[in-house]
């Protein structure tokens, strides 16, 4: 009877623990196969679109500002005012499981040369991944030389995207500098 229970405790933990590192690879799954089908539903259920959107702003307005001349007049502190809300409204217009089910689906129109569904393809087949910590994962996505880290956090059980990191250069290349 012992044996038993000690055995059945041993694959229990074995079973969470796989359950547990198998669950950021289910995530990636499900929020592609949401994203291609526009799913919005399910898409929101992998990703914790907050969290994204918070990120994805930073990152565009840390850009913008690191770009304005220090000695900058009062029409340009201007521009940089209304380019932010610009950002920030078409950030949180865009980044919703509808705004991007719809990007996937070409309801908004082209993202680049290619077909976006084509570009959905590219874009959820990481190449790398790894473990940060027992509470977070990170997936390597490679754009020419530089990448995109899609980066997963568990919540109890079961994992939720919670960030994306664009490379600087990609940043500028979505603003319309260069073709990608």
């Amino acid at each position: 009877m012992k044996k038993l229970i000690i055995s059945l405790l041993i694959v229990s933990v074995i079973s969470l623990l796989t359950w547990v590192s198998l669950g950021p690879f289910v995530t990636i799954y499900r929020a592609t196969k949401a994203t291609l089908e526009g799913d919005s539903e399910t898409l929101e259920k992998c990703v914790d679109f907050e969290s994204v959107r918070c990120s994805i702003k930073a990152q565009f307005l840390s850009e913008v500002f690191d770009n304005v001349p220090k000695d900058s007049n009062f029409l340009s502190g201007l521009m940089v005012s209304l380019s932010s809300v610009a950002i920030q409204t078409t950030i949180d217009i865009l980044v919703t499981p509808e705004g991007i089910t719809q990007i996937f689906r070409e309801e908004v129109g082209p993202i680049t040369g290619r077909k976006n569904f084509e570009l959905a393809q590219v874009i959820f087949k990481p190449t790398s991944f790894k473990f940060a910590s027992f509470n977070k994962f990170v997936f390597i996505i490679p754009v020419r030389s530089k990448s995109i880290f899609v980066i997963l956090k568990r919540q109890g059980l079961s994992w939720k995207i919670s960030n994306v990191v664009l490379p600087l250069e990609y940043l500028s290349k979505i603003a319309g500098e260069e073709d990608l």
